[in-house]
Formats: structure tokens, sequence, C-alpha cells
């Protein structure tokens, strides 16, 4: 981006920079967004860069990340979803008064449309066929007549550019939406308003199919921002022979090692499918129904937590041996590792109660005699979780403060737990800040075992569902056995991780009941 001008208000051109930024891939889904880094490249103070970043928040094109400033907001199914539906509504109605419009005035900038569509064809450039798709449908508008049309659908079609560009970038044809574009402007210029509306809806819808489509097959792909896949060379031959039939090898790459590193934590964004989060979630919600002594409840009766899962449901099973969960562990331990505790997390709706601040090596030590702080949480979020449902928080860096003094915690809460006083987490939050990790469902989570965290209670109408698996060294396996074995094994066996796949076929036949 090049500095500004001065000709507009500074927060109109900030923000309409950002946005030109945010929809033309510049700014690419999940780019963090620091107000001093912005203001010193756009050669402005940095008042007028959060008033447009606000802007971009309430337009659902940014969101924040606490202390650390804003990052750019992913593009998801939900997203397409909820963007198309009302795009749907909005294309239907105006070609179908577009055809009402002057017929010369309606066949010249229709033909003009088309033409700039071919070109942009021709030329092939994502930046050319996005201008070009949403130049012919923003032409349409204008023949509405409707003055609020472009307006109402303003900041839809800013979300509808970042959709078209995301998508383009990765390979998707646009043969099929010029053909499809060309129908339209056919019924438009013949006076058919019923046609042109018929054609308008289904265009968009077969535009939210293709795109959902799309997603769904390139989703691993996705994980590149983060993760890659190591040639044969870069990995070691004890994976080599031992695993050689799997899939998929996940590595961390060195920004989001070094992010753990410093921060203590790392988020990865939709590292599952919802398809794959929905199946382990109906799972899960199955165990809480159940009346194993594993399930363990609030004072109102809902579930709040099942230890355990993996030995006894296949899904569950499944998941804790997954490589996208037991390889990013054993790459930062440079060890094998094995299961110290697996537990399905619930924040039921209304009920969910409060998880007081804690580190969970301070009671793997005090409670397990773990030797040392090797063994990390990883965490999966079955539901979308957001800042009202009782999410995560963390105190960055504070695993760097080794191991802090806390009270046993026998009665506030239905688990038990060493909790850190007030004076401790003031200090730690003070040099640190307070973080939530929020996202959708699939999402991923991986955090020290000294990483000071808590969660709130959750009197939203919204479920918060999230699996963790805590993974130790092998070599640093606990000593004492104090808890039930269904709270901290005492199998340390290492995990053999299974194939990538391996919640494929489990999702297929709950897709087929």
């Amino acid at each position: 981006m090049e500095p500004l001008s001065g000709r507009k208000s500074l927060t109109d051109e900030v923000h309409d920079r950002l946005v030109d930024a945010l929809c033309s891939g510049a700014l690419p889904p999940g780019t963090p967004l620091r107000q001093e880094a912005l203001a010193e490249e756009l050669n402005v103070s940095r008042q007028p860069v959060l008033q447009a970043l606000g802007l971009l928040r309430r337009d659902g094109l940014v969101v924040p990340m606490g202390r650390r400033g804003y990052r750019v907001a992913p593009v998801d199914a939900d997203l397409v979803q909820h963007v198309y539906d009302l795009r749907e509504a909005f294309d239907g109605l105006a070609a179908r008064l577009a055809s009402k419009s002057s017929e010369s005035d309606r066949k010249s900038a229709l033909r003009a449309a088309i033409k700039q569509g071919h070109h942009a064809l021709d030329k092939n450039t994502t930046a050319d066929l996005v201008a070009a798709d949403v130049a012919f449908h923003q032409t349409i508008y204008r023949l509405s007549g409707n003055p609020l049309l472009p307006e109402a659908s303003a900041a839809i079609w800013l979300q509808v550019r970042r959709v078209m560009h995301a998508d383009l970038q990765t390979g998707t044809g646009p043969d099929p939406v010029w053909t499809e574009h060309e129908a339209i402007a056919d019924a438009i210029m013949a006076g058919d308003g019923a046609a042109a509306e018929r054609l308008a809806i289904a265009h968009a819808r077969n535009a939210t199919q293709r795109l959902l489509t799309h997603m769904k097959e390139t989703a691993k792909k996705q994980l590149n921002r983060l993760a890659h896949k190591p040639s044969k060379q870069g990995i070691s031959s004890q994976y080599k022979n031992k695993n050689a039939t799997r899939r998929n090898i996940m590595k961390l790459n060195e920004t989001a090692l070094a992010e753990f590193r410093e921060q203590g934590f790392v988020f990865l964004p939709e590292l599952f499918s919802r398809e794959e989060a929905a199946l382990l979630l109906a799972e899960a919600r199955g165990i809480y129904a159940s009346d194993r002594e594993e399930v363990w409840r609030e004072t109102s009766g809902v579930a709040r937590t099942a230890f355990a899962a993996h030995t006894y449901n296949e899904a569950h099973r499944r998941l804790g041996s997954h490589p996208r969960l037991i390889e990013p562990v054993e790459q930062f331990l440079d060890e094998q590792v094995y299961m110290h505790q697996y537990k399905i997390n619930a924040k039921a709706a209304f009920d969910g109660a409060v998880w007081q601040w804690h580190q969970d090596y301070g009671t793997w030590q005090r409670d397990d005699e773990m030797p040392e702080p090797r063994a990390f949480n990883i965490a999966l979020f079955l539901e979308d979780v957001t800042p009202a449902n009782g999410p995560l928080l963390f105190i960055p860096k504070s695993h760097k403060a080794g191991v802090l003094k806390a009270g046993h915690d026998l009665e506030t809460t239905s688990y038990p737990l060493w909790t850190l006083d007030r004076e401790t987490v003031s200090k730690l939050a003070a040099e640190g800040g307070c973080e939530a990790p929020i996202g959708p469902a699939g999402s991923v989570v991986m955090f020290h075992g000294n990483l000071v965290h808590a969660s709130p209670p959750n009197i939203s109408p919204f479920d918060r569902t999230i699996v963790y698996l805590s993974l130790c060294a092998v070599s640093n396996h606990i000593r004492a056995f104090n808890r039930k074995p269904w709270i901290a094994h005492r199998d340390f066996t290492p995990i053999t991780p299974l194939a990538d796949d391996c919640l494929d076929e489990l999702v297929a036949k709950q897709a087929a009941a």
C-alpha cells in the first residue's frame, strides 16, 4: 500500500485503502493488523487507523485479537453461505427491476459489461476477473432504478469480493460464471423480468454450491499458511520407517513454532473440517447423555467434562491418534508422546461454570509427579467459540514464569484445580495481556502446560464444546498414581498416528444415516 494523498478525510482514505487490500487479497485472511505498523506504512497517525479498523470490524472484515490488534477475518463456509443467501435476494430483485429500465440503456450497459467480462477471461488474472464480475452485477443494480439497492448491498459486496478473490486464487475456473451472466443479461435485455429474476437467483445459488464444494475439496490446502508437509529428506528415519503408509505428515512452520515459543500458544484456524467436528460433537453428546463415571457434571446436572473418551468411543479413539494433533506436539518436543489426559469439556448454554485461573502442569506436577513441563495441550473446537460462550482465556508469555504458587481449590468448581490468586494473575496480565482464541468449529489451539489460562461461565444460549488432548513426552511420564487411571493415564505407550483421513469413514457413515 502507498502513502495517502490527503484529499479525503484520513479515516475514509485509510478505510478505503484497507478495503482494497482486503478485497484484493493483498491482506489475506488471518493477516495480523497492527495500528502502529499500518500508521507507519500509510504515513498517518494512529487515530484514523483505529477508526478505520473499527469500521472494518463493523462490516465483519476484521476480528479483534485482544491487545494484539486485529486480524483479517476468515473466509469460511459459514461466511459464504450467509453472504450468498443475502446476495440471492438482492440479485433477484435487481434483475427483475432492471428488465423494466429503458431498452436502449439496458442493452448498451449490459453489452459493455459482458464485453468487459470477455476481456477479463482473456487476461485471466484474478484482479480482472473479480473486477469484471462485480461490475456486471453493479450494472444490473444501477439499471434497477432503485437507488437504495447499491447502498443496502454495499457491505455484502465487500464480502463477495473477498470470497471471489480467495476462491479464484485457489484455481476455480470462471467460465460457468460468464455463461450464466450472459443468460441473465439476455433475459434483462429482452425485458423478461420473471426469467431474469429466476436466472439471477439460480446464478447466486450455483455460485454458493461451487464455492462450498471447492472450499471443502481444498480445505487442507488452506493449512499451508501455518503448516507444511516436508519432503522425505526432511522426515526423520523414525517416521519414514515406522509410518511409511501414512498419507500426510503434519508439521508446523517456523512462524508458528516461533509464536508458540514466545506466546505459549498457537492458533490453527479450521484445521479440521466442519463435518469432522460435527461427527465428534455428535459422539460427545451421546457420551454426555450416558451415566459413565468418567462424565463429571455441573451442580445443575449438565455435563462439565468427559474423561478418556478415546478409550470407549471409536470416533474419539481415532481423534486421539490423529496426525494433525499428535505430530505438532511431537515436532516441538522432539520425542514421541503418550496420552496423559483426554477430556471433552462442555460449556453448556446458560449453565457452563467457570474454570479458575490455573496452569495444567502445576496439577500434573503436584498430583501426578510429572518430572518436567514437557507436556502440552492441543485442543479442537467442536463448536464455534465466540466471545460470548465462555471462551478460553490465555495470558500470553506466562508459560515463561515456570510453576507458580497455587492453592488447591476443592470447592469452587466440580473439578479440583490448583488455582492462582488474583495478585499473581493481575501481575502476569499486566505484562502479557489477556487473549481469547476464538474461531469456527474445527479450529485448533496448542498451548504450553505452564500457560496460565481460565474460562468464564457461559451464560449465553450457545453451547461450547472443546476436546483437549494432554500429550506428554514418553520419557517424562508421571511417577505417581494418585488420581483415577481415566483422569491421569498410566499407559505410556507412544502414540502411533493414524492416516490423515482416519475420520472420513465415520463422517461418510454419519452423512448416509
